[in-house]
């Protein structure tokens, strides 16, 4: 392989993403996870943690830890706070993806591929996507009630736009045998298995 090659999966909430990186994992595929990422920088003592909660009040449970919802239900409904947010993580979590960078594949799970300007650390950008009434009942096995599950899409980038962006498309609409076919096919034609 003459190019590094850096693959960037990332669809709509409830599409799909984490099965598809699931499923690389367990083909023996080594898969960053922004959410992850995240997650990590957020912890005690750790520059995210630092940094959010001495920007946001009240983000710490009893144990000092950040509570995750607490800070979801302030961003959420705020788009100066979660542009805020946005602001001090995703420098953050760039620095650890572009630490992976320099094996010759790297693939990562990035939900807001396209959102940011992540985009540009990517050669290839594999697209997960569903219908709509797929993905809200998918959000409501995770806990959503509709108008949350709703509420959650429609504050994304509309499904077409991505589309537009992306250099793969895999449809996750039929039971996850046909998703990973359509995986599998994938990695074939990058010449990854």
């Amino acid at each position: 392989m003459s190019k590094r090659l850096t693959i960037a999966i990332t669809g709509t909430i409830g599409s799909g993403k984490s099965t598809v990186c699931s499923y690389l994992r367990k083909k023996g595929f080594s898969v960053d996870d922004c959410d992850e990422i995240n997650r990590q920088l957020l912890l005690s003592g750790q520059p995210g943690y630092q940094k959010v909660t001495a920007a946001f009040k009240g983000v710490t449970n009893d144990k000092g830890a950040i509570d995750h919802k607490a800070l979801a239900d302030i961003v959420f409904n705020d788009q100066n706070k979660l542009t805020e947010l946005q602001n001090i993580m995703h420098p953050l979590i760039k620095a650890e993806l572009t630490k992976g960078m320099d094996q010759e594949v790297y693939l990562a799970e990035v939900p807001l591929l396209f959102e940011t300007d992540f985009y540009r650390l990517f050669n290839c950008k594999v697209l997960i996507v569903c219908d709509e009434n797929i993905a809200i009942n998918r959000l409501k096995e995770r806990g959503f009630d509709e108008e949350m599950a709703k509420a959650r899409i429609k504050k994304q980038m509309p499904v077409e736009e991505k589309i537009r962006r992306s250099d793969y498309i895999i449809y996750n609409n039929g039971t996850e045998d046909d998703l990973f076919e359509q995986v599998d096919h994938f990695l074939e034609e990058v010449k990854l298995c």
